[in-house]
């Protein structure tokens, strides 16, 4: 089991009506008293990029109803594992994000999505695919740099952002930070570059992808996430924070 951080332990969790417990004296029991709801992680999992307006959650997870996700927000927000603020860009709108609490479920998350992967040979038939959750799943490689940076991806009108730092990647959707490196190509191209083998020569000289920012900056971003230093040659627009390509 994993061991809970300082902040974890000085936190009372509000307990769950008596009916949904599992009344053992286990951290994993009481772990899926919080937890173990349908829909509950994969909320959680949408929020790690970034806070989210009740509509946003919604459209992500296709068959979750709209009285069970005011259910499971509800649930959660008395947990402390989720938080309401102001939602930028909308006057008197309402966003959820995570609490301290929320975030620290990221390594759960993330050896979850490291055990069922042996289940993704193929999608069965009506799965749904979203690059959002490839690139949360793209954290668990992630290796560090010697020197923050931030890579910018641009896929089907999204922006995802990962914020480099020595010992960690984090992952927002929307433009945050000012990147130094900016990558656009469609959901599928960077599928492929990540997780099918794909070339980022081969994928460039398609006419798939497109970068700019510094050979130094794509060679730190390849090496923190492990791949292929071939997949790297050719010259690259020095656009070091500028607009990225279209």
């Amino acid at each position: 089991m994993v061991a809970k951080s300082t902040s974890s332990k000085s936190r009372k969790v509000p307990s769950l009506p008596e009916k949904r417990a599992y009344h053992q004296f286990c951290g994993i029991a009481k772990a899926m008293d919080v937890l173990g709801e349908r829909w509950t992680l994969l909320i959680a999992r949408d929020l790690m990029l970034g806070p989210r307006r009740y509509g946003e959650i919604l459209r992500g997870l296709d068959g979750l109803t709209t009285n069970l996700l005011a259910a499971r927000l509800k649930d959660m927000e008395a947990l402390g594992l989720i938080a309401k603020q102001a939602a930028a860009g909308f006057a008197g709108g309402t966003s959820y994000t995570l609490t301290e609490a929320g975030r620290e479920l990221e390594p759960v998350l993330l050896a979850l999505g490291q055990w069922g992967w042996r289940m993704l040979a193929k999608p069965s038939p009506g799965d749904r695919r979203n690059l959002a959750w490839g690139l949360f799943a793209l954290k668990r490689r992630y290796r560090g740099v010697t020197s923050p940076m931030t890579a910018e991806l641009r896929a089907g009108g999204r922006v995802f952002q990962y914020h480099l730092t020595a010992g960690y990647a984090d992952l927002r959707e929307g433009p945050i930070w000012l990147p130094d490196l900016h990558l656009k190509a469609e959901p599928d191209a960077f599928l492929e570059l990540f997780f099918r083998g794909g070339n980022l020569q081969a994928l460039r000289a398609a006419d798939r992808l497109s970068v700019s920012g510094t050979d130094a900056a794509l060679q730190a971003f390849a090496a923190a996430f492990g791949l292929a230093a071939g997949r790297l040659k050719g010259p690259l627009r020095n656009n070091r924070g500028g607009s990225p390509p279209i």
